[in-house]
């Protein structure tokens, strides 16, 4: 069983960051877990997740589980990824949830394959007009200066 995190893993890790994944810990632990929530039907891609991060598993690291929503009065069908909590991210909270919520490291390096997962978890692309396409990546949940850092690093 591995103990590191692989160059591989860190790309994957820093898109999902970017995108749909968070860290999170319990007041009484040290240690965080890894975690994405997406749709049912995105069932493949949590479960290839869960081979690229097969050093952080338990058995039970990927569910699905549907929820009833009172308001559109809709049933929802959802598929999890978990990681056991490890020291192996613990470097990765630090960074991005340096005063306990999520914001974009100044050191972060945009790879093609950083990219690639930011683009799957929080991008999509839309017809303008019948010859051109726009590529949009959401960055709603950072603030304004975070997303200037992030167009700059686009840039560059």
């Amino acid at each position: 069983m591995k103990h590191f995190i692989t160059q591989r893993q860190h790309e994957i890790l820093e898109g999902l960051m970017l995108g749909d994944g968070g860290l999170s810990r319990r007041k009484s632990a040290h240690n965080p877990v890894l975690r994405i929530q997406r749709s049912a039907q995105d069932i493949s891609y949590n479960e290839w997740l869960a081979k690229e991060f097969s050093n952080l598993l338990t058995k039970r690291s990927l569910s699905t589980y549907s929820v009833f929503d009172e308001r559109t009065q809709k049933t929802y069908c959802s598929s999890m990824f978990r990681s056991m909590a490890s020291d192996l991210l613990l470097p990765y909270y630090e960074r991005w949830y340096p005063n306990g919520n999520k914001c974009v490291p100044q050191d972060l390096i945009l790879t093609p394959l950083v990219l690639a997962i930011w683009f799957a978890d929080d991008g999509c692309i839309q017809n303008v007009d019948k010859w051109s396409l726009d590529m949009k990546l959401s960055t709603e949940g950072f603030s304004y200066n975070e997303t200037v850092y992030l167009v700059n690093l686009l840039k560059e």
